[in-house]
């Protein structure tokens, strides 16, 4: 039985990505961002592909599951590096993000090479893969409607700067 006092890295994973999950859900421009430019702009492929397959131009499901495959690798794989290379993340859920990339390519390939089932395997990975975007961007203040309270503002805007440009500027 483990001891109240001692660290419990995985109940501290489990509330980082629950903090780092809801953090950006009250911000519109994040859902801007994700709705503009990595559903629309970003899957512009699987739109091609989804549009071309329903309209019966003759292309195949492979076609359709591919773009959903490497939709899906694209995005887990650029978020899930993000997140083992930012500080912001604990060093667990680094690791963790590495193992997400591993087992999408695993899924997605599964998803890929099955018949029937393939297509619903393969928008779970989609729909994972932009979670682990939502979670690794979660931080970006860039996406934020307004920044942290941390974020660095440039100091007291009073206070005397140092240093002196007498007799430097001659006009």
């Amino acid at each position: 039985m483990l001891n109240q006092n001692e660290y419990n890295g995985f109940a501290e994973l489990k509330k980082e990505l629950c903090k780092k999950t809801k953090k950006p859900l009250l911000h519109p421009a994040y859902y801007v961002y994700l709705i503009m430019g990595v559903l629309m702009f970003g899957g512009s492929g699987v739109w091609f592909e989804l549009i071309t397959f329903m309209n019966g131009e003759g292309l195949s499901e492979k076609s359709l599951k591919t773009a959903l495959a490497t939709y899906s690798l694209a995005i887990v794989g650029a978020s899930g590096v993000q997140i083992a290379l930012d500080d912001d993340f604990s060093k667990g859920f680094r690791g963790i993000s590495l193992l997400a990339i591993m087992l999408l390519i695993i899924f997605s390939y599964a998803g890929y090479s099955i018949g029937g089932l393939g297509f619903l395997i393969l928008v779970i990975c989609v729909i994972f893969s932009i979670w682990v975007w939502w979670v690794a961007n979660s931080s970006n203040a860039s996406l934020l409607d307004r920044a942290p309270s941390n974020a660095a503002t440039g100091g007291d805007p009073t206070k005397q700067l140092a240093g002196s440009i007498d007799n430097k500027i001659k006009i």
